[in-house]
């Protein structure tokens, strides 16, 4: 499903930034590139192509090929995408394959995804009862294995493998595993096929199946046929792909887009706040979604009543605690020092950045606040759009709330600070916005914001999840729902 893959592509892209909402004169225009080659090998294929829309503005094209060699499906599909992202247009281009074999099992896949600031690559292959992964970010490479129960799939391969195993049929309800290449985790999709319809095709009436693909809490309707071709494709905030001919979905967008990525997404509320950095009590109510599998109860932010959706949020005071001394070293705070994927706190150059930022300093929360004002002064606020990974931050010095996030928290676990990622909304602009930011343990759990200067975030910064990409990918079904009452701010 295309748009699935797009929504897993945008998950990191809905983050506000402290700038404004305008294009710089200066910002060179954004090439719209024409494929170089068609995707696919040689040989008979079913090649489609779609063009990509938001609220009835086009921003790019997909193109798919499938093609059955040797007893094996493969399936290939290209992307080229360029993103409103507050003012200024972003490039993205995705590339994936994928391998299924005869009976309906995913062999291998890779996932490519190039933007102006990143290109990530992230390869796997099944054995029999694990998905080995190789990562390509940041000029390092990481090899992954994931335990499997269950065969497993990509999206891009879902109404394929329904449609190939003969389950593509009307009122059938199918789960499938997934891996996210964007959340490096695996998944679950629910796909509900419905009645019968005709659409208008490319040449003409078609009849197709209607289905619903639930993934993560987000939902995307598609219209496919019995051979698991999509046709078209409708999402939340008004994203839409339809089935076009080759010169059709090609044709570079027209005109200035009338959405904007970040604004659209944006988490309305019932009150202005004029100094919203000095805030240092929230009470909110939010409204909208399912917040059971949310990280709403912290050490800063209480919650009434997990239904009710209420919450309170006070910030913290670090200098009321006794910070300890670098490194911490309590055995509970383990997970929060080590190295993962993408925050590569064991490499050296992290380590001799972190070094020499900390100087020495003993005190953990001395030594955070270094972090925290190096990152902020050293990085260039600017949209991006990419996976971050620590190295390729360090070494760009480029990025938004996730770049400046993950490279502190790779220096924080280098220099010795237990340190984790925060992901949640954030009052700017008089509305919320979705956003990143770092917590650190220095006697106590302590939210810091280097991507606004604030050594102590400020408690508008509300929570719902902290963890690793596969849990930030849970604000996904967040989007277009979420809403807050603010009941009471002070400063």
């Amino acid at each position: 499903m295309a748009i699935l893959a797009l929504w897993i592509v945008m998950m990191g892209l809905l983050v506000q930034r402290e700038r404004e909402a305008r294009r710089p004169v200066d910002a060179p225009p954004v090439e719209w590139r024409q494929p170089t080659e068609t995707v696919g090998a040689a040989g008979p294929a079913r090649e489609q192509w779609m063009g990509v829309y938001l609220n009835g503005t086009k921003l790019g094209y997909t193109v798919t090929r499938r093609q059955k060699q040797d007893g094996i499906l493969r399936i290939e599909a290209k992307s080229h995408l360029l993103l409103p992202l507050q003012g200024e247009m972003r490039a993205v281009e995705t590339e994936s394959l994928v391998e299924v074999d005869a009976a309906q099992y995913m062999r291998s896949f890779s996932f490519t995804l190039d933007s102006e600031m990143q290109q990530m690559r992230v390869t796997g292959h099944v054995e029999p009862d694990r998905l080995v992964l190789r990562i390509e970010s940041g000029g390092t490479t990481a090899t992954r294995t994931i335990p499997l129960e269950k065969p497993i799939t990509v999206p891009d391969a879902l109404t394929p493998i329904l449609a190939g195993s003969g389950r593509l049929r009307a009122n059938t309800t199918h789960t499938l595993d997934l891996f996210d290449p964007m959340a490096l985790a695996p998944a679950k999709a629910m796909v509900t096929i419905g009645q019968p319809e005709m659409i208008e095709g490319v040449d003409g009436p078609i009849r197709v199946l209607r289905a619903e693909i639930s993934y993560k809490g987000f939902r995307t309707t598609a219209w496919v046929t019995p051979e698991g071709d999509t046709l078209k494709e409708e999402s939340a905030m008004g994203w839409t792909m339809v089935r076009q001919n080759r010169e059709d979905a090609m044709k570079p967008p027209e005109g200035d887009p009338q959405t904007d990525l970040v604004y659209s997404a944006a988490v309305p509320t019932n009150r202005v706040l004029k100094s919203p950095r000095q805030v240092k009590f929230l009470r909110a109510e939010l409204t909208g979604a399912d917040f059971s599998t949310l990280s709403l109860a912290t050490e800063r932010q209480q919650v009434e009543a997990a239904e009710s959706g209420i919450v309170e949020i006070r910030r913290e005071v670090p200098e009321a605690v006794r910070a300890p001394r670098l490194p911490v070293t309590e055995p509970q705070m383990k997970p929060y020092l080590a190295p993962v994927l993408l925050i590569q706190s064991d490499d050296p150059a992290i380590i001799e950045t972190a070094r020499k930022i900390v100087g020495r300093e003993s005190d953990s929360w001395k030594a955070a606040v270094r972090i925290a004002r190096w990152v902020h002064r050293e990085v260039e606020k600017s949209p991006t759009v990419s996976v971050p990974s620590a190295l390729e931050v360090l070494r760009t010095r480029k990025g938004d709330c996730n770049e400046h996030t993950v490279l502190f928290v790779a220096l924080a676990r280098a220099a010795g600070i237990p340190a984790e990622i925060a992901v949640g909304i954030v009052y700017l602009n008089d509305s919320f916005f979705y956003h990143a930011w770092p917590r650190v343990w220095v006697g106590q759990w302590v939210s810091m914001d280097p991507t606004f200067g604030q050594e102590v975030a400020d408690a508008t910064h509300i929570e719902l999840v902290h963890g690793g990409l596969d849990r930030q990918s849970e604000i996904v079904r967040l989007i277009g729902r979420l809403r807050v009452r603010i009941i009471r701010a002070e400063e």
